[in-house]
């Protein structure tokens, strides 16, 4: 048997191949073709390859496909900022709504979804404005090789992204395509990495009566407070509608808490304070707490939601924790 590893004729090739498997990665989804440019607000712009929008998870992604040879700092990570900044633009929202609503329309895509889910095709268009509207995509790079440069990318980058390796080989003259870790992504930034790189975690210690930094596992930092609890710290800003602050976590990091033997989870709350959580209680809670899947069943993150309302409590349904005893309110 004859088998070489060999090169993509070009990129479009490796993105024919991605459209065809797109259910493969992301399940079941709705894909549309990135045939415009998004633009930031500067008129700066960048043509997607690709849009997944996910119904069951509420949240979207944009494709985009790669050969490593084409450099990731002059041309990958200026691209990928493009995409990051122009989702942030109004107008570029709205175009992509628009651009939504429109396939899915001409497709007849709306009854098929709206069955699926078991909702009216009224709240299937509000679910979809709601999800371009207020959440921020995931990035999903696939790319023919990854090199120290493109790990160093993703880290300094504040999103969500995933990066998936696929190969080329030459079998017997046959062509075929190979991905080594399977549907997973070869990199990947959570939605935790993301959010918890905003916060400020010297005011939250402070606030907790004091403390320093011992170590940090990946993206996950660990701190020892003046009183010998060991703790990390969440982030997450106020949103108007419930949940009021909304926080995301892996089972990786749930595994990482365990081995450092953290005692506490502190969530900071918006600039109403810190929440300094026992982390049996928070077990005990992801029990009965929303998750996010990936497409072979495993669970992706665990929804963590705390409200005020009118007292701070975290809560899953029917299913709350008093938080009132755990709060250090900032002055």
């Amino acid at each position: 048997m004859s088998i070489q590893r060999t090169k993509f004729v070009n990129e479009n090739e490796l993105h024919s191949w991605v459209e065809e498997k797109i259910s493969d990665f992301f399940g079941d989804v709705i894909y549309l073709p990135g045939n415009f440019i998004i633009k930031t607000k500067r008129e700066k712009g960048a043509k997607p390859d690709g849009f997944v929008l996910d119904l069951h998870n509420s949240s979207w992604t944009i494709i985009e496909t790669e050969l490593i040879e084409h450099g990731v700092w002059d041309h990958i990570a200026e691209q990928i900022i493009r995409f990051i900044v122009a989702t942030k633009n109004d107008s570029t929202k709205r175009k992509i709504r628009d651009y939504f609503f429109d396939a899915l329309e001409n497709k007849n895509l709306l009854s098929k979804a709206a069955k699926t889910l078991e909702i009216s095709e009224t709240r299937i268009v509000q679910k979809i404005e709601n999800i371009l509207e207020t959440t921020t995509p995931d990035i999903a790079i696939f790319i023919d090789e990854i090199n120290e440069d493109l790990e160093d990318m993703v880290e300094a980058l504040n999103a969500t992204i995933r990066v998936y390796k696929i190969e080329k080989f030459s079998i017997n003259g046959n062509i075929e395509f190979y991905y080594p870790e399977g549907q997973d992504s070869t990199i990947e930034t959570t939605i935790e990495d993301v959010k918890d790189s905003q916060g400020k975690p010297i005011e939250a210690l402070e606030l907790l009566g004091g403390g320093k930094f011992t170590t940090n596992v990946y993206k996950i930092k660990f701190y020892e407070l003046d009183n010998g609890d060991k703790i990390s710290i969440k982030y997450s800003k106020y949103y108007d509608a419930e949940p009021n602050y909304w926080y995301g976590i892996t089972p990786k990091s749930l595994d990482k808490y365990q081995q450092q033997e953290i005692t506490h989870l502190c969530f900071t709350v918006g600039s109403e304070g810190v929440i300094k959580l026992p982390y049996d209680t928070l077990t005990e809670y992801i029990e009965h707490s929303g998750v996010s899947m990936n497409i072979d069943d495993t669970i992706r993150h665990y929804h963590i939601h705390i409200r005020n309302n009118p007292t701070w409590e975290l809560y899953a349904g029917d299913y709350t924790v008093d938080l009132n005893k755990y709060m250090f309110i900032n002055e």
